[in-house]
Parts: C-alpha cells; structure tokens; sequence
C-alpha cells in the first residue's frame, strides 16, 4: 500500500515535527515559569538571619575596633557609601547587601571582589553598616545563607551616628584582683558561699583549659556574649549551663588582661545591665590560685605559649575591703 505524503513529506515525519517543536516549547515556557517563580519567591521571601545576629553601639563598635576583642570583619553595605565613615571605621569593606552572599560564598569571588584581604572564617564575628536597618538585615542574612552565624548590625544604622558621636560612651567600672579575693572568700559585704557575684570568664575554651581558671567562674567566650544577651533565661542556662544574669545582678568578667572584658562590658551596659564590673588585671593578675598561670597573648589556631609560674598569695584584706567600700558593696 502506498503511503500517504504531502508537500513536504510523509505525515508521520510532518507529526513527529510538529510533537518535537510543541514540547520544545512546552520545556521553554515551563523552565520560564519556574525561573520567574524562583525570582519571585527569592524577592519577595523574608530575611532570614541567624539565632547569634544580634545589634551593637557604635562605642561598643569602635571599642571592638581598637582593641581587637575577638577576629572581626566590618562591612559597609549601603547603596552609596559617598558618605564617610568615622575614622575609626574607615577600614570596613565595601560591598552591596545583596552581594554578600555570593561574595562569601566563593573563595574566588572574594579574591575579585577584596584581593588580598584574608576571607574570614565563620568563627569570626561580622558587623554591618548600612544607611537603613533593611540594608543591614540584607547583608546580614545573606551572610548567614554563607554559613556566617556571628553577625551583628550596627544599632541605629549610620544615620544615626551624629547622634550617637554626641553622647559620650559610658564609662566603665574595674575591680582589682584583691576585692574580687575577698567576695570569692566570703569577706566584706558576702557572707554565704557561693558568693552573690558571678564571675564570667569571656576567654577562648581552650585558654580556659590550658591556664586554669578563677574558682567558681562561669565560661562564655566573648564572641559569643552579643547573642547570649538576647537569650531567654531558659535558652541562656541551656546552653551555657549557668543563669543568666539579671539586670542588676554584680557581674565581674573577666579575659587574659582585661581588654576582651571591657569590651563584654560595654556590650552589657549597652543591653541594660548596670553592675558589670572588669577585672583590671585579669587572669594575669590572679595570684590567689596556683592553678591560674599568666601566659601571653595569642590568637586563635595559634600554638599556645607556655605559661608562667608566679607566686601565690593571698589578697590584701585592707586595699580590698576599701574598693568595696568605694564601690558601695559592703
């Protein structure tokens, strides 16, 4: 039987042609709808930022920056950064909000974008300025889509910071070695043990390990404390295993010296908290235990010095008792 054809050919060819090109444009128009309903739901979907994202003073900022309390990065992420920055802040990186991302996610993007600038790890803790609190959310959770859990985001945003440069930061309040004895031995105004004041101990784990540690001191890396502040009490003990602190509560932080201290305790004066105190020497400075050994400073991932041996002694009940008084805790 012979078959049937037209002009162009037999039918079944024609048929399969005209199949072959109406799935090709199935695939196209569904692979369109897919793409615009990606864009569509990435657009229009909230940011998402991290449980440890958290706000920060432009004191408590600057304080970060000079003192280096813990590996930092700062990004300014406004639309147009024509705007100076304070002088303190004039290292921060310029990069969009919604490049961050893809910036931190790519090891050779971040080469393009910053050079020789070492990409951070996500241990380190990263700050973002914007002009709006959307930027700063933007940039924020585009880190956090990264793998980043440690942001924070300047409180107030950089319009604010005439203001906040008019108002002079808070000044802190140290304790010496020699009073903190005495409310850990249950002198002066502390008669029971355990005593009232909580002692944080805001080094690394490990320096903690390594050197010792003040007798019934609490840990909490410093890097740590801007989120924990924002904790529920519950959360707070759950995961540090100690209570959280009230408002009010007599609080002595504590680091190798006392620079990472101060900077806790301007993080928990800026939250609300009143009776944070720093230890003006610090670990280094404790000559009470035997077990807590003085030692250089070094950076994470560093190999660790060896500690040194000091004397012990025990504290000057005299000079510690005024300090107590002078501070009105007795």
């Amino acid at each position: 039987m012979p078959s049937i054809s037209n002009a162009g050919g037999s039918l079944t060819s024609a048929l399969a042609l005209t199949l072959l090109a109406w799935a090709v444009r199935w695939w196209r128009e569904e692979a369109s709808k897919s793409k615009a309903a990606a864009q569509s739901a990435k657009a229009g979907s909230p940011r998402v930022l991290s449980r440890f994202h958290s706000g920060i003073s432009l004191a408590a900022l600057k304080l970060l920056v000079e003192t280096g309390a813990c590996p930092h990065l700062i990004f300014d992420v406004r639309q147009d950064p024509s705007r100076p920055l304070p002088p303190e802040l004039k290292g921060a990186l310029c990069i969009p909000a919604g490049e961050v991302e893809e910036v931190l996610s790519h090891p050779k993007r971040w080469a393009e974008t910053f050079g020789a600038t070492r990409r951070p790890p996500p241990s380190d803790i990263l700050v973002f300025l914007g002009s709006t609190a959307g930027e700063q959310e933007e940039g924020a959770a585009g880190a956090r889509a990264a793998g980043y859990d440690r942001t924070l985001a300047l409180a107030g945003t950089l319009a604010k910071i005439e203001e906040a440069e008019a108002q002079p930061p808070q000044d802190l309040a140290f304790l010496r070695a020699d009073a903190l004895g005495l409310l850990l031995m249950g002198e002066g105004a502390r008669q029971a043990f355990p005593c009232p004041v909580t002692v944080i101990d805001v080094r690394r784990w490990e320096e903690r390990l390594l050197f010792g540690s003040i007798r019934t001191s609490q840990a909490l890396p410093v890097e740590e404390l801007p989120s924990a502040l924002n904790l529920s009490p519950g959360e707070f003990e759950e995961l540090y295993r100690f209570p959280k602190p009230s408002q009010h509560d007599l609080v002595v932080v504590a680091s190798r010296s006392h620079a990472r201290a101060a900077w806790a305790a301007t993080l928990a004066a800026d939250a609300g908290y009143t009776q944070w105190l720093v230890l003006q020497s610090g670990h280094n400075g404790w000559r009470f235990d035997a077990n807590v050994k003085p030692y250089h400073n070094y950076a994470a991932g560093e190999a660790p010095p060896e500690p040194e041996d000091v004397a012990t002694e025990l504290p000057d009940r005299d000079e510690g008792l005024a300090e107590l008084a002078a501070l009105g805790l007795l």
